[in-house]
């Protein structure tokens, strides 16, 4: 019974480390699994952070890659935009990037796009995507998208100007009823060129064609330019009747006292663009002031544009400085503060062309005049003052050969008498050499409605230096005519001395030292330069936009992070 008891106590024991044994196994599984567990997840988070430094880098690599192509511009001034604005790479680093260019309306393009030409911000969009798979990503990795918001700035061309209407050296007076038109059906812009001094107009004076003033201010009052508007210096421009239908461009290069570059009020347009180097002041008081292109004010920090309420700019504002005004007045986007923006050049007038003259036949007969078919030469000397039935006058309507007038010997230069008669009617081309002339009337006709006929009167400059002498016996040109020009007959004047018009219905061109219409004034430019004297050497560079580029970055931002 003893040896039994002792038996069954050996079979409890027995049991006891059976238990034990299961429980170490048990706690050793669990030991296992919890450090097995803690070894993946820390593997994965290593392999995540991982993951997510590529796909950060790749969309970096993506900002980078698209903005290389939108500042790699080629010779014809476009860039290397990926079609539709959208740049993919699967290779490493891989990424899709997709471009948006601003609305013109302080918002987005709703769907990818290369930038155009009106454009002021551009976006990159760049989703990167990490080499290694990670947990809970597609099968590309996880992703990282980064967004980067760039200026995008304007970018002017120059553009060829035709031969002016009136190129004057100097200008001088102001224009009042003044008017210089085009003939009708054509699409000729009737320019003026000026040198040196401003273009002051008021009083319902037009010009159907740009104005360009090499060193001067623009000051409009009820004036209108059916062309552009390019100074040196400033412009104002105040009254409903003040329009200009192209573009306003002021270079700056003197400010006026308000210390401004453009003031447009009371009503006064400009259709186009207004470009200037220097502040902008736009106000209404009373009536709408209106700009129907953008605004682009580039000099320093310190430029403002200030577009005051019942004003408006349809376009954009851009600004080296600051902008007021807000999306009720400011149509387009609003870009203060644009880096890299340079303000316009002031514009180039062609040099003083000198068209010189000597009586000696061997001279004519070299020259481009006789090379052109002016080879009937006919002296006119003494007392040049034509009235009544002078002959030397009649004789020009029997001249069937293009004719020269050598009147340089005339004591005191060609006076047209009002009373001269009679009309002549022309059957070629005239080109009259005098000291001066003075014309009361004008009585010339072409001999038929078909064949176009010039009249050139020079007053010669036979000083070869660029500008205009007047000295040595060289006089002005005063027009007074109360008889019309009617087509096809044109009329050049001449002269480095002073041309004054003071009557209306006038064809052709002027050219002169200085330049003077008065209130009867009245033109209709019709191209009418003498045959092989090019009058636009050094011709005038107008500039106009043409594109944008790629300005200074101005955010960049994670938007989300899939990694």
């Amino acid at each position: 019974m003893f040896l039994t008891r002792l038996i069954q106590n050996g079979k409890d024991d027995r049991g006891s480390g059976l238990v034990a044994v299961i429980a170490l196994t048990l706690v050793t599984a669990i030991i296992g699994v919890t450090v097995g567990a803690v070894t993946v997840h820390s593997l994965q988070t290593t392999n995540g952070v991982a993951g997510s430094v590529e796909a950060r880098s790749a969309a970096l690599a993506g900002i980078a890659d698209a903005e290389l192509l939108l500042r790699d511009r080629a010779a014809d001034g476009t860039d290397s935009c990926p079609a539709g604005g959208i740049l993919t790479r699967t290779g490493t680093p891989a990424y899709e990037v997709e471009i948006f260019a601003d609305d013109l309306s302080e918002g987005w393009t709703s769907s990818p796009s290369c930038p155009a030409a009106e454009s002021t911000r551009v976006k990159i969009v760049s989703t990167g995507f990490a080499d290694r798979a990670t947990p809970g990503a597609g099968a590309r990795g996880g992703e990282v998208v980064i967004e980067a918001i760039y200026q995008y700035v304007p970018e002017y061309t120059e553009l060829e100007v035709i031969d002016p209407a009136v190129y004057a050296y100097q200008i001088e007076g102001d224009l009042k009823n003044f008017e210089l038109g085009i003939e009708p059906n054509t699409v000729i812009a009737s320019d003026i060129q000026i040198r040196n001094g401003n273009f002051i107009c008021t009083n319902g004076a037009s010009v159907a064609g740009s104005v360009v003033l090499a060193q001067g201010y623009a000051d409009l009052v009820n004036c209108s330019i059916s062309g552009n508007l390019y100074v040196s210096d400033y412009v104002r421009a105040s009254g409903s009747g003040s329009t200009i239908s192209g573009n306003l461009i002021a270079a700056g290069s003197v400010l006026d006292t308000s210390s401004r570059a453009a003031t447009l009020s009371s009503r006064a347009v400009v259709q186009g663009d207004v470009f200037v180097g220097g502040s902008v002041s736009m106000t209404a008081s009373p009536g709408t002031t209106r700009v129907g292109g953008n605004v682009t004010a580039a000099r320093n920090s310190s430029t403002t544009v200030s577009v005051a309420n019942s004003t408006r700019v349809d376009g954009n504002v851009l600004s080296t400085g600051t902008i007021t005004g807000g999306a009720s007045v400011i149509g387009g986007t609003r870009s203060p503060g644009v880096a890299g923006l340079q303000s316009p050049p002031p514009p180039l007038v062609p040099d003083w062309v000198d068209v010189p003259f000597n009586s000696d036949l061997a001279w004519i007969q070299n020259s481009t005049w006789w090379e052109r078919g002016f080879r009937n030469v006919v002296t006119w000397s003494g007392n040049c003052s034509l009235s009544g039935s002078d002959p030397r006058w009649g004789a020009l309507a029997s001249y069937t050969q293009r004719t020269i007038i050598d009147a340089t010997g005339c004591t005191n230069g060609v006076v047209h008498q009002s009373n001269v008669s009679p009309t002549v009617n022309l059957q070629t081309d005239i080109v009259f050499f005098s000291r001066s002339f003075t014309f009361n009337k004008l009585y010339a006709r072409a001999s038929n409605n078909v064949d176009p006929r010039r009249m050139y009167f020079i007053v010669p400059d036979n000083t070869a230096d660029k500008v205009p002498t007047c000295s040595g016996g060289a006089g002005d040109i005063y027009y007074n005519n109360e008889d019309d020009i009617n087509a096809p007959l044109a009329i050049f004047f001449y002269t480095p001395c002073k041309v004054t018009s003071d009557r209306n219905k006038m064809r052709g061109q002027i050219y002169g030292g200085s330049v003077e219409f008065r209130q009867q004034a009245q033109w209709t430019f019709v191209p009418s330069a003498p045959p092989g004297i090019d009058f636009s050497v050094d011709e005038n560079q107008e500039e106009v936009l043409s594109g944008s580029y790629m300005g200074e970055r101005l955010t960049l931002r994670e938007l989300s992070n899939g990694g």
